[in-house]
């Protein structure tokens, strides 16, 4: 008697913390010993249907290294062999996934005084850290206007003033809008 195939596969990495091991023979079989089904070295049990052996588990710490172990004597062919050889099969859980947490905008732009897209820019360029700076707009269907800022003379190019709202001097500034469709600002020239 000889084991055909094992789901996990021997080395099989990222499997979940619960859920079945199965090995299928290429004979039917029963099972002999079943103190001789290891997991970790606990003796589990299991379910024989025809060619398949299958060992449940449940709660396995994620993350970790596993071994399920059949002994020669754990189960019977139907011509009445065993196992030649004891089958260890390695696997792996799956480690406990990243949550990404969503970051609360650092300046919500809803058009009302102090709260405009002027003031968030400003409040971009302000900023001391190297994080990002996310700046929301609120939907408005008739969007946000720029504005106008006089700067003096700081970005004066080819000697004319730009006619346009607040610059923006920082890198790592998102600017993310409520709605895809009604969500827009614009500068009135």
């Amino acid at each position: 008697m000889s084991l055909e195939k094992s789901y996990p596969s021997d080395h099989e990495m990222y499997q979940t913390c619960q859920g079945n091991v199965s090995l299928i023979f290429n004979q039917n079989i029963r099972l002999h010993n079943n103190l001789s089904v290891l997991l970790d070295g606990v003796v589990m049990n299991c379910r024989v249907d025809g060619r398949t052996l299958t060992v449940p588990y449940e709660s396995l710490e994620r993350g970790t290294d596993h071994l399920l172990v059949l002994k020669t004597d754990a189960l019977v062919g139907t011509d009445k062999s065993t196992l030649n050889r004891q089958i260890n099969i390695h696997f792996r859980t799956v480690s406990q996934p990243k949550v990404q947490v969503r970051k609360i905008p650092d300046f919500i732009v809803d058009g009302t005084e102090g709260k405009t897209f002027t003031d968030a820019i400003e409040a971009a360029n302000k900023q001391t850290t190297k994080d990002r700076f996310i700046i929301f707009l609120r939907k408005k269907t008739d969007g946000y206007d720029i504005g106008f800022k006089d700067y003096g003379n700081i970005y004066m190019f080819h000697g004319m003033k730009p006619q346009y709202g607040a610059v923006l001097q920082k890198e790592n500034v998102s600017i993310v809008g409520e709605d895809n469709g009604n969500t827009l600002f614009f500068i009135v020239p």
